[in-house]
């Protein structure tokens, strides 16, 4: 597949189903990340039904949401190729190479940033499936959710897929139950996180399914026999309920530097049962976050202030005063990021509970410009077929032992789309010469931020990880025998 508009310099990763290209702008001159997929798609409307777009499409723009900025797919061929916004790193390999922890402020930043894009999907009827440190991209001090090749429809119905999310991050209802799980499990996998920033190092690095949930009740403690009652209704086969009561260390043993208010937001995103899990709207309203809400308000109150001013200026000015601005000022959208001429912005309050997984005729997208705006019926995303569900396309995650997740065959009944409609531009023919080439001539091979260390993490004495000096003892080397181990593909690097 050739490119009209890009310069390709290098590869940035490779996974399973999909390959990352660094690339350039041939006019502007901007960097990006080229997404190129293996699978070779038959028409249009097969790229259309990819849930990856179908999702940036709805979520799109947003601060903390990585931005689609273009869909090039060549007919020809049936080659597809996803254009994003290239970003500086992932969270992995941030913390990945530290001897020293991350400031507090800087944690905080971060986690109150990944709690708003969650805050944004889920009000808008998705939850992602596969939260962990690679999927979260770094710019400076901005992060952004990438990789929403897994994402689901809240409100379609269960079971869904069981073998989803990498095991690490895999909260506990995924683990015990036959697919029956809710978007709770996003903020378990957020809590994991969240103290793999704090720590630098994993939380629960089980090495099979038995063991993460071993790892789990080693620090939260085996729950009672009533919680258990309610996940045995629909038990996976492959989980013995027989565990051995523990009491568990706590998270508190773990960090005993982190302030209160740090571990009770912990606590509460890793609650054992979902339902008593708080909620990303709850999370962002803890008072750990209190600071950062006050200043984002007196933020706004000086940018309302501005804008007062400015079309008090421009009144005076149309009534024969003096002195007014002539051009008006930006308007941030819901998201924080200014909306591009065209974009479509954040839904109605009845289309973001309508659901994702069903057809979404019904909804009207608000846009920049009226000639844009969207009019197609939304196809349906990944309807359940017996008790397995997929994705339009393969995943891009292999489930916790290494093996493809399991895929059963996907029927969907919908209307057809056209993709010329969508928040970003799509180009149907790439077959120019202009551009840089796939071909192997201009693949570069990167070395692997991941280490080749055998060490068996579980030998590690992960108590002298637990003390929160101001310089981490052996750091980067530790963090590195995790690495070894982490499950999953995670070759393209949150895209």
């Amino acid at each position: 597949m050739q490119f009209l508009s890009y310069n390709i310099i290098g590869k940035k990763g490779e996974g399973t189903f999909s390959q990352v290209l660094k690339a350039q702008h041939i006019k502007n001159n901007k960097l990006v990340a080229i997404k190129c997929m293996k699978n070779v798609f038959k028409d249009i409307e097969q790229v259309n039904r990819l849930r990856e777009i179908q999702a940036l499409r709805r979520l799109s723009p947003h601060a903390n949401i990585i931005q689609l900025l273009e869909v090039l797919y060549d007919k020809a061929t049936g080659k597809l190729a996803l254009v994003f916004e290239l970003m500086d790193m992932n969270m992995y390999e941030l913390i990945g190479s530290r001897e020293t922890y991350l400031a507090e402020d800087k944690i905080k930043k971060y986690m109150y940033q990944l709690m708003k894009s969650m805050e944004h999907m889920h009000r808008n009827g998705i939850f992602h499936r596969d939260i962990k440190p690679e999927n979260l991209l770094i710019m400076d001090e901005c992060l952004k959710l990438a990789d929403f090749g897994s994402c689901r429809g809240i409100y379609s119905k269960q079971p869904y897929t069981e073998y989803i999310s990498t095991r690490w991050y895999r909260a506990p209802e995924c683990l015990l139950t036959d697919g029956y799980y809710n978007h709770k499990m996003d903020i378990w996998g957020v809590g994991c996180v969240f103290f793999e920033v704090i720590a630098l190092y994993p939380l629960f690095p089980g090495q099979d399914e038995i063991d993460q949930i071993h790892k789990i009740h080693n620090v939260l403690g085996t729950p009672s026999e009533k919680m258990l009652s309610k996940f045995r209704k629909h038990a996976s086969a492959h989980m013995d309920f027989n565990f051995p009561k523990k009491k568990g260390t706590g998270l508190r043993k773990l960090l005993p530097k982190a302030s209160p208010e740090c571990l009770d937001l912990l606590e509460k995103m890793l609650a054992y049962n979902p339902d008593d899990r708080i909620t990303s709207r709850q999370a962002l309203r803890h008072p750990y976050f209190k600071e950062l809400r006050e200043s984002e308000r007196k933020l706004a109150s000086r940018k309302r202030s501005v804008t007062s001013n400015h079309s008090s200026s421009r009144s005076s000015t149309a009534d024969g005063g003096t002195g007014g601005v002539n051009s008006p000022s930006a308007h941030p959208s819901p998201g924080g990021a200014n909306v591009p001429s065209g974009a479509v912005s954040s839904q109605s309050s009845h289309s973001r509970n309508t659901q994702f997984d069903s057809s979404l005729s019904s909804t009207n997208h608000s846009t920049a410009t009226n000639e844009q705006s969207y009019h197609g019926n939304l196809p349906a995303l990944g309807k359940k077929d017996g008790h397995k569900t997929k994705n339009a396309y393969s995943h891009h995650h292999h489930n916790g032992t290494g093996s493809s997740s399991h895929k059963s065959s996907l029927k969907q009944k919908t209307k057809k789309t056209s993709l010329r409609h969508s928040t970003f531009p799509i180009k149907t023919d790439a077959s120019s010469k202009a551009g840089g080439s796939l071909s192997s001539s201009n693949h570069v091979s990167l070395p692997s931020v991941y280490s080749k260390s055998t060490t068996n993490s579980n030998s590690m004495n992960l108590k002298k990880s637990h003390k929160r000096t101001k310089k981490r003892k052996n750091g980067q080397s530790t963090y590195k025998q995790y690495g070894a181990h982490r499950s999953g593909n995670r070759g393209t690097g949150g895209f």
